[in-house]
């Protein structure tokens, strides 16, 4: 799921367009580097070097990770309540969102967040999404067979049907 929030220094904040709540991630958070070099004299002082490599969802693609920013990051649910949390971040090339949270992250620091969004999520998808049920389920508790189905066929003249 997909969020915007903020990072907050020094009681200023500089805006997170879209972090996405990754609970199939299991290892780190992640930020853009460019996220971090658009505001890099903000956040100079907070960068660390380390060194590792990390293996990608598609278990085949590493990438090389050289630095590790700690930030606080604020995200405002849906009933205006501020979920606010201190979390080590590692800088990587990524260019289609700011952010990553993973799921010790998320069940941690920011559980009641997740919690709303999710119960948010649920209810769009009653209010927009709502199934229909196909025609052939609209009996799905009548017998299915309510009729000898066997075919009148010689190659089938001893058979005796399962459902009766």
């Amino acid at each position: 799921m997909h969020k915007s929030g903020n990072v907050i220094i020094h009681e200023n904040t500089y805006n997170i367009k879209e972090c996405l709540f990754d609970s199939g991630a299991e290892s780190d958070n992640f930020i853009a580097k460019s996220f971090v070099d658009k505001n890099c004299d903000i956040f100079a002082e907070y960068i660390t070097p380390h060194t590792c490599n990390i293996r990608l969802g598609d278990s085949t693609t590493t990438v090389h990770i050289n630095e590790l920013i700690t930030l606080t990051v604020t995200f405002v649910d849906a009933n205006f309540i501020s979920h606010d949390a201190t979390l080590n971040f590692l800088i990587m090339p990524i260019t289609y969102i700011d952010m990553i949270i993973e799921i010790n992250s998320i069940l941690y620091s920011l559980f009641d967040l997740f919690i709303d969004m999710l119960r948010v999520a649920r209810q769009n998808i009653k209010l927009y999404n709502t199934p229909t049920i196909p025609a052939h389920l609209h009996n799905i508790n009548q017998p299915v067979c309510m009729i000898n189905d066997i075919p009148d066929h010689h190659d089938y003249h001893d058979c005796v049907p399962m459902w009766t």
